[in-house]
């Protein structure tokens, strides 16, 4: 496998993917991207300045979501590569996944009805699309249930 590309959103279910994620890469010593993709319509009328502000804001939210992730896997060292990318979530996915030559991708699923972008049939539909036209292995992200201690 030449690498790895998680698809994240920000919703709960992501913490899973990243986790799934570092946990693979860091196994088979491969590498690893965690793609953000930020909705175009989310930036409405914002001037570029703001624009950069949003991503920077993003590409640090998730370096430090993906440190703490590696830090409790026992991996504080754990390389992986961050892209914030604007755009339609299939269009984004698709090219950079074929960018970067990934052998791999990861999709989340909500945890929860109320925390969903896609419900959990449209992520396995977005599965299918994504296997059949980039020709990888494509797996979905379930959250694990909630344990109490």
């Amino acid at each position: 496998m030449s690498g790895i590309v998680c698809a994240l959103r920000g919703g709960p279910g992501s913490y899973y993917t990243r986790r799934a994620g570092l946990e693979r890469s860091t196994a088979d010593d491969i590498p690893l991207y965690l793609l953000i993709v930020i909705p175009a319509e989310s930036y409405g009328d914002l001037h570029e300045g703001e624009q950069r502000a949003i991503r920077a804001e993003m590409a640090w939210r998730e370096l430090a979501l993906a440190r703490a992730t590696a830090s409790q896997l026992g991996q504080p060292d754990a390389q992986f590569n961050i892209q914030v990318r604007i755009g339609d979530l299939r269009a984004v996915v698709s090219e950079f996944t074929a960018e970067v030559g990934a052998g791999n991708l990861l999709l989340g699923t909500p945890r929860k009805a109320a925390d969903a972008v896609l419900s959990s049939s449209e992520v396995a539909e977005l599965a299918g699309e994504f296997q059949a036209q980039l020709g990888i292995t494509v797996d979905i992200i379930r959250p694990q249930a909630a344990t109490t201690g």
